[in-house]
């Protein structure tokens, strides 16, 4: 895939070095580019409008403007970018398909995890992939994986 056809990603998160490992774990994979990196909520939805990405890679706990504020607006528009959560607190998982995130990984994002969020179907909206891994310093176990899926409000349970 050329550089003009690959997905845009828009990297928002507070901490520079989490930007920076991200960006070199999107330079590992083949079909993705960064078009640009925002610090806070306010910059995010700034950084969306200006530069249109397909994809955006977002932190939840920010200052100002947290990530989870900025995908609830983001998610008003009429062609958001794929959100895909990237943070170190598993809580937000449940509201993080509220505001229709596409994945939700744990910090720090392996680049397998990545890879497979990056890889979905980033057009259906209505699943929220949360893929939990334990911390680096224990015993390293599969990647368990929980979809959630929306129902019809009309559907009996």
């Amino acid at each position: 895939m050329n550089t003009e056809d690959s997905k845009r990603v828009l990297i928002a998160d507070d901490e520079p070095l989490a930007r920076q490992r991200i960006q070199r774990l999107l330079e590992a994979l083949p079909d993705y580019r960064v078009c640009g990196e925002a610090v806070d909520g306010n910059d995010t939805l700034r950084k969306v409008a200006e530069l249109e990405p397909d994809i955006l890679l977002l932190d939840i706990r920010m200052p100002g403007m947290d990530g989870m504020e900025a995908a609830d607006q983001l998610s008003k528009l009429q062609n958001p970018p794929a959100v895909i959560f990237c943070t170190a607190y598993d809580h937000y998982a449940i509201q993080a398909f509220e505001v229709r995130a596409v994945a939700y990984l744990l910090k720090p994002v392996r680049r397998e995890a990545l890879a497979d969020a990056l890889a979905r179907d980033l057009s259906d909206l209505g699943n929220c992939h949360v893929t939990l891994a334990r911390h680096p310093r224990l015993p390293r176990t599969p990647h368990r994986r929980v979809t959630y899926r929306s129902t019809p409000s009309s559907e009996s349970f």
